[in-house]
């Protein structure tokens, strides 16, 4: 028997039979590796028990996007340039009042006069 066909045979779950056997008396490098998967074996047997907690991840970036977030809005309430309310500004005297039509090269202007009534 082979290597190949030892570990083929081990991969494959099959019981061990007396050619199995007699390479793995014969063969020092399998015996090794039959070592190693017992000792695996044995370490993952004590190890099914145990019950295994992930440490509480901690989330450090909140409080400094929070914290940045405070400064840039009172900077920014702070540095807020004044302006004066803005009041109305009448410039024209009249109003152009634009209807459309259905046919576009029908287009209707209305000039009102606002201040009727108004000396000027």
């Amino acid at each position: 028997m082979t290597c190949q066909e030892w570990e083929q045979r081990l991969a494959e779950a099959e019981e061990p039979d007396s050619a199995a056997d007699e390479h793995l008396a014969t063969c020092p490098h399998c015996r090794e590796f039959a070592c190693e998967l017992e000792a695996n074996a044995m370490a993952l047997r004590a190890m099914r028990d145990e019950v295994l907690e992930a440490p509480p991840r901690r989330r450090r970036w909140i409080p400094a996007i929070a914290a940045v977030l405070v400064v840039l809005t009172i900077t920014g309430a702070w540095f807020r340039p004044h302006r004066p309310p803005m009041t109305p500004v009448r410039t024209q005297k009249t109003l152009m009042v634009k209807m459309l039509t259905p046919d576009p090269d029908v287009i209707i202007y209305w000039l009102i006069d606002t201040k009727q009534g108004e000396s000027e």
